[in-house]
């Protein structure tokens, strides 16, 4: 389901997809929405560090290496004590496009049939 409330480069989608970050957990990363230019997850710390970290993208099939993230925001949930919602800006991956593309394909998959 797209989601474009706001005015931003790419669209956010709510689709499943998995994002491996050694660097910063041990746990996989499944985002709550997710686009070209970063995603949404609830974790269960805050994270706070300068710079990027290096992850890799699983969505539709598809493996996205090279890729590095950065912290861009984080807010308290307050009625899910020591959860995070935390927002992820991609700072670098291999192919912006092919990862735009992915997402909708699966979005229209999970719409369509």
């Amino acid at each position: 389901m797209e989601m474009n409330h706001e005015n931003r480069r790419f669209a956010r989608y709510e689709v499943p997809a998995i994002i491996y970050a050694p660097d910063l957990t041990s746990l996989c990363i499944v985002p709550i929405d997710i686009s070209g230019g970063g995603f949404k997850a609830m974790l269960d710390k805050e994270f706070k560090f300068d710079g990027a970290v290096a992850c890799e993208f699983h969505v539709f099939g598809e493996v996205f290496e090279n890729c590095r993230i950065r912290v861009a925001w984080t807010k308290s949930i307050e009625t899910a004590p020591s959860s995070f919602l935390i927002g992820f800006a991609i700072e670098r991956y291999d192919d912006e496009n092919r990862l735009q593309d992915a997402i909708k394909g699966l979005n229209h998959l999970m719409e369509n049939g």
